[in-house]
């Protein structure tokens, strides 16, 4: 029996300077106008973009997911070619002369055991989660000896819950650190509580080594608000 192939998580994060006002949101002008229609037409699958509240001043996220390495590169290679992206480019830099943005991209796997309906499914969860505001989005990066007993344990605390912590996309490092697995959280601002290092637990645990919980706040493009 053919094994079946597991999801390509791409996670870009975005450094953009000078770090201004001004600059961040024509670069975020660029991505809603250009490259998010350009990337919906080469089949990207966008998960989310996020505007990162912890970590480096002037950075975003966004993940996207594709059904196999080769779609992956057949896409990539399709947007890079797109003269949309270019013109783009080339208006944002003729509208601020000193912009740079620094580029770093990371491949994952999903877990083989999530199906494609699963994945679609904690991400419809994630979308109903709620209003605006009465949860955060949460990107936690965990480093485990176990790496099947560290996904194990985040899929038993984010999957198949109605209410509660809601894991919408993970990932295991295919491309970077070995032994890393990211997850994307909707978290009740409730079930942090006042003790929010209590929350924690609902992550790795003590089944991680390292771990790093970053904030997150949606930006107007991505799917996921």
């Amino acid at each position: 029996m053919k094994e079946r192939s597991v999801a390509i998580y791409v996670e870009a994060v975005h450094r953009v300077t000078p770090f201004r006002p001004d600059v961040l949101e024509r670069w975020f002008r660029f991505y809603n106008d250009d490259a998010i229609p350009a990337m919906r037409r080469h089949g990207y699958q966008t998960v989310g973009a996020w505007r990162l509240l912890t970590g480096g001043a002037g950075e975003d996220l966004i993940v996207n997911r594709f059904a196999s390495m080769a779609a992956f590169e057949e896409a990539s290679a399709n947007l890079f070619a797109d003269p949309a992206i270019a013109a783009g480019s080339a208006a944002v830099r003729a509208d601020v002369p000193d912009f740079a943005v620094a580029e770093v991209v990371k491949l994952g796997l999903s877990p083989p055991q999530l199906s494609d309906a699963q994945i679609e499914a904690q991400l419809q969860s994630a979308r109903h989660a709620g209003p605006a505001g009465s949860y955060y989005d949460l990107q936690v990066r965990s480093r485990a000896a176990s790496i099947p007993a560290l996904v194990e344990r985040l899929l038993q605390n984010g999957t198949g819950t109605t209410s509660g912590p809601t894991l919408f996309a993970v990932y295991q490092t295919r491309i970077g650190l070995r032994d890393e697995v990211t997850s994307l959280w909707r978290v009740p601002k409730h079930d942090l509580g006042a003790q929010p290092a209590l929350g924690l637990g609902i992550f790795g645990g003590e089944l991680a080594r390292e771990e790093r919980v970053d904030l997150m706040l949606p930006l107007p493009y991505s799917p996921l608000q």
